[in-house]
């Protein structure tokens, strides 16, 4: 990904909120969410999960942790795709990676 692909600035939001916590809070609509959580219902009752939604929606997410698994390809060449990624702590760890592994960024 270059900064010429980014179309909006939200979406570097997203991808830190999925690093960070796993959860991407206006994924789904609410009855999107809804319906999720009621096909794993009797899954998080039978691993001892409470059948209240608070309860439900943390099976959930420990379920997403779980099982996703992401791959970000970055090629942060210009200052502003930098600069973007530096003010995000998860993504700006990343961006440490890819600068040592490639020896073409600098140093934070």
């Amino acid at each position: 990904m270059t900064d010429g692909q980014i179309t909006n600035d939200k979406f570097l939001v997203y991808i830190n909120d999925l690093l960070s916590s796993g959860w991407i809070p206006e994924l789904f609509a609410k009855d999107e969410l809804d319906e999720k959580i009621g096909k794993i219902r009797n899954e998080a009752k039978s691993a001892g999960y409470q059948d209240v939604p608070d309860e439900l929606f943390d099976f959930f997410l420990d379920k997403v942790r779980k099982n996703l698994h992401l791959a970000l390809c970055f090629s942060p060449v210009g200052d502003a795709f930098r600069s973007e990624l530096e003010c995000s702590q998860e993504l700006s760890i990343v961006l440490q990676l890819i600068g040592s592994m490639s020896g073409h960024l600098r140093p934070s």
